[in-house]
């Protein structure tokens, strides 16, 4: 995530066991500085996973993490997010949960589309990646993607938009293996064919993939596009 101050910072996680996350900054997302653990103090927290950044429309940026309560190892994690309340990012709220998702959501990813709150998620009991929408980030979200728009056994989506209108969801394929990719133009309803991402497979799990306008970068036109070859004997 790019901050307001022009870092960048990552959240992530830092045992199976515990209810500590970990943060870290970088001016070049090379070289990076840790930062602290941030300690979520709701009670009982035995596992906290996945954490994922959301910045929402009135400018608070929050973590978005699943977490397991008791000591049960086979507890289903259920989705809480935190909110920064400072904007050096050092102190924070306490978990509050998103209501309407299932027990066993994890690995969330939301994005906002005008008013509305896209979460994307696994569901660690089908094994699939289901879609549920809210008017505020904390819900009541509607599950109305399920129980699979991506074929077989998807995990850790990551979403961004396009620069010709459209939305891209990277998945970790668990039964095919590697890094995949869908493509939507019609707000999440309907998905292009998966591609897989070459050179990735066994090299990364887990990834979030983020969009940066970068100033002087390519403009391409709106609508879908099409390549043709020029040398049709190759």
């Amino acid at each position: 995530m790019r901050h307001t101050d022009g870092m960048y910072y990552v959240a992530h996680s830092t045992a199976r066991a515990g209810n500590q996350i970990g943060l870290a900054s970088s001016t070049d997302r090379v070289s990076w500085t840790f930062l602290g653990n941030v300690t979520l103090t709701a009670s009982r927290v035995g596992s906290v996973w996945a954490p994922e950044w959301f910045i929402d429309a009135d400018g608070s940026v929050n973590i978005i993490v699943s977490l397991r309560f008791g000591g049960s190892a086979r507890g289903a994690f259920r989705p809480y997010k935190i909110t920064a309340t400072d904007s050096s990012l050092t102190t924070w709220s306490i978990p509050t949960p998103l209501v309407g998702l299932p027990a066993g959501s994890i690995e969330l990813f939301i994005v906002r589309v005008g008013s509305t709150r896209h979460a994307f998620y696994k569901n660690s009991r089908s094994m699939r990646i289901e879609l549920a929408s809210a008017p505020s980030l904390t819900g009541p979200y509607t599950i109305w993607r399920s129980p699979d728009f991506v074929a077989g056994d998807g995990q850790g989506p990551a979403l961004i938009p396009l620069d010709n209108g459209g939305w891209r969801l990277y998945f970790e394929h668990c039964r095919q293996g590697g890094v995949w990719f869908i493509d939507s133009y019609d707000t999440f309803r309907t998905w292009s064919a998966p591609v897989e991402l070459p050179g990735l497979t066994g090299v990364v799990k887990h990834l979030t993939v983020v969009k940066e306008v970068v100033a002087g970068g390519p403009t391409l036109p709106l609508g879908r596009l099409s390549l043709r070859s020029a040398d049709l004997g190759h």
